[in-house]
């Protein structure tokens, strides 16, 4: 018999598993018997002494014996080279079985850094994304202060407007006030005219009614010269009405004229007043058109950066929504990945534990097989003890001898063919089984 090899090694999913090869060292050498002579196998040396008379009687015995045999070998021999082929076809199961669990060990052994990619990867798009909520929150914080900033400009602009119109309405009452003025002025001027002239007329009728006076005087004067002689001192008394009316019309004069730089001065003051209420006027006018001239271009500014600030803050949405939907999708992708991952896992798993459960009950097979070869070995070993020894007594001693042994090996051999059919499943008819073994030089021969 050749010797059987065993091939241990542990699995690399836990608990060590021990898968067995048997190797036969490629085929087997078909059982043979070789048969020299029916009395080099059952006839001992001094046996062949015996007379003719009794290989005569013994011959018939013999030849069905050997015919037996033969058929019983060939038998053997057909159920044997049966069971070498289905060794053989285990052999190469158990090759591909070793090539499947090399395989699986060495997927076992491989120790992949996907996980640790995606996971890495998983957590830059999440820095990612955290860094555009932070940008979010931070161009929120701005979009508000320049709201505020706009609201308060806004509430700036509207305080200007409503100081814009009270000073209209100041200006306009000003304005009113100055024509009212002006329109004294004219009115004031217009008396100091009518005065004059008045003054003027007042004047001539004066000195038409000095005229007047005098040329009475002096036709009184001749009227009491003729009439009276007495002497009347009318000169100084026209002199003195002379210098009353004089006084009189000069102190007019000043009253007038007095009065009239009065007015004139207070209507000077009061024009020079309203001129320095216009110019101050004028000039916060002014200041305020200025002023709202630059508001309105600082508005204007502003309303012009709100659009691209309102695009930015847009955009920077979408931007962030469109990543955050991306990191999403490639999320579930790779979670989808690593679900299927463990799916192929768990089938390779189950796969290496049908294999697992296929090299076993091989295992047990081959084991079966090899207990069945040993009972065979054994079975051998004890029909070679079993061999025949004749010794040189008489003849019916010898004879006696001879059917005993031959009777114990026949129900040895009857016993071992029965197990052996029983063990291949084969026919039913039990029969006896010689099996002969030649001793050769280099090994035993089956």
């Amino acid at each position: 018999m050749r010797s059987v090899k065993k091939t241990e090694f542990s699995s690399s999913s836990g608990g060590s598993s021990q898968i067995r090869r048997i190797d036969l060292g490629g085929a087997v050498n078909t059982v043979t018997s070789v048969r020299k002579s029916t009395t080099e196998q059952f006839v001992s040396p001094s046996y062949r002494s015996t007379s003719t008379t009794f290989k005569q009687e013994l011959d018939p015995v013999l030849q069905a014996t050997r015919r037996d045999e033969k058929n019983q070998i060939q038998l053997l021999n057909d159920k044997f080279a049966s069971f070498i082929s289905k060794v053989r076809n285990l052999e190469q199961e158990n090759k591909m079985l070793e090539t499947k669990w090399s395989l699986l060990q060495r997927q076992g052994d491989y120790s992949s850094n996907t996980e640790d990619l995606y996971k890495a990867y998983v957590n830059a798009l999440t820095r990612q994304l955290e860094s555009f909520k932070q940008d979010k929150i931070r161009l929120d914080s701005e979009l508000q202060q320049m709201h505020g900033t706009v609201n308060g400009l806004k509430v700036q602009y509207e305080d200007e407007l409503n100081n814009r119109a009270g000073m209209e309405n100041d200006f306009v009452t000003l304005k009113k006030s100055v024509d009212d003025s002006y329109l004294t002025k004219h009115q004031l001027g217009d008396k100091l005219d009518g005065l004059v002239s008045e003054l003027d007329f007042l004047r001539q009728v004066y000195d038409e009614e000095l005229h007047e006076l005098q040329a009475q005087v002096k036709d009184i004067a001749v009227t009491v010269e003729v009439d009276n002689n007495r002497d009347l001192d009318l000169q100084e008394l026209v002199t003195n009405m002379k210098e009353q009316y004089d006084i009189l019309a000069i102190k007019n004069r000043d009253e007038t004229q007095a009065a009239y730089k009065g007015k004139f001065n207070q209507l000077a003051q009061s024009a020079g007043k309203y001129d320095d209420d216009m110019r101050l006027i004028k000039n916060e006018i002014v200041e305020t058109t200025r002023r709202i001239t630059k508001l309105n271009s600082e508005i204007d500014a502003l309303k012009g950066q709100r659009p691209g600030l309102d695009a930015a803050i847009t955009e920077a949405e979408e931007r962030g929504e469109i990543n955050v939907r991306k990191i999403r999708a490639e999320i579930t992708e790779r979670e989808n990945e690593i679900y299927q991952a463990k799916q192929a896992v768990a089938r390779k798993l189950r796969d290496y534990q049908e294999l697992l459960n296929i090299k076993i009950a091989l295992d047990f097979e081959i084991a079966t097989y090899r207990k069945m070869l040993e009972g065979e070995e054994i079975r051998i070993g004890q029909q070679q003890k079993a061999i025949v020894h004749i010794n040189t007594p008489p003849v019916s001693g010898a004879t006696l001898t001879y059917s005993r042994s031959y009777s114990t090996e026949h129900q040895d051999s009857f016993m071992n063919a029965g197990s052996a059919q029983d063990a291949f499943g084969g026919s039913s008819v039990k029969k006896a089984v010689m099996v002969k073994t030649v001793q050769s030089s280099s090994r035993n021969v089956v």
